[in-house]
């Protein structure tokens, strides 16, 4: 699985903490196809990534064998990374290290790292990397994911275990012409026309199935719906906790 990592321009963030709704806000206010261009990031954010990249560079351009090869998403005041699961650890560390050099800050997953980085080997508690929800927990920020999938690709005995092991190897986007199946590219439009606006969520797109991650607490909200539209869609739901 994917470590997803954020790299942000404190001055510009909001000072309540509310960090991801306003990366969420970002997202949704950034021109159609604008992250995938570094230059969409400004001033120290593109210093970060000219440094990052030579060790991590972007996926397109990195031998198809090397799992150095990272996908970024280019927004005007950060930049989201995602490093493959086997290299996850030494891609935070190295992005935090530069993060710090050029004044900027890091989320990795829904934690805020401290400003200063670990010397030598990472020497804190990271949830995503070290496996356990106990810090997500304590801080409420736990989180629902649900899977949507389309039975002509996703097996019918473990599509658990299917989505677990397509996420291995595609990081996800937040572009949704990626999508493949023309079913799923009829859930995202029903989906999108539901009265859901005032749930928070965050929607990562793949070639095979979509990924919806919400709030606990507003399941019991969305689930209706979903597995309604499901129902006259014909499609498939997986739901996990802290994806």
């Amino acid at each position: 699985m994917g470590i997803s990592t954020v790299v942000f321009d404190e001055r510009v963030a909001p000072a309540d903490g509310e960090v991801w709704d306003w990366i969420r806000a970002q997202r949704e206010a950034a021109p159609v196809g604008a992250w995938q261009r570094p230059e969409t990031s400004l001033g120290i954010l593109n210093s970060w990534f000219r440094e990052m990249r030579e060790s991590f560079p972007l996926i397109q351009d990195a031998d198809p064998d090397d799992l150095h090869g990272t996908e970024y998403c280019f927004y005007q005041n950060f930049v989201e990374v995602v490093f493959a699961g086997p290299v996850g650890e030494e891609g935070v560390i190295t992005a935090w290290k530069l993060a710090y050099k050029h004044g900027l800050r890091i989320l990795v997953g829904d934690e805020l790292l401290p400003r200063v980085p670990s010397e030598g080997e990472k020497r804190i508690h990271i949830s995503v990397l070290d496996g356990s929800k106990t810090r997500a927990e304590a801080t409420g920020r736990r989180n629902a994911c649900i899977a949507i999938l389309d039975p002509a690709f996703a097996p019918a005995g473990d599509a658990k275990q299917w989505v677990l092991d397509q996420l291995d190897v595609e990081a996800g986007s937040d572009d949704p012409s990626i999508v493949g199946s023309d079913r799923l590219k009829r859930w995202k439009d029903e989906f999108r026309a539901l009265d859901l606006s005032h749930i928070p969520r965050e929607t990562k797109f793949f070639r095979e199935f979509i990924l919806l991650r919400i709030r606990p607490k507003d399941l019991n909200t969305v689930i209706p719906e979903l597995i309604e539209l499901g129902k006259r869609l014909r499609v498939g739901l997986a739901l996990f906790e802290n994806l």
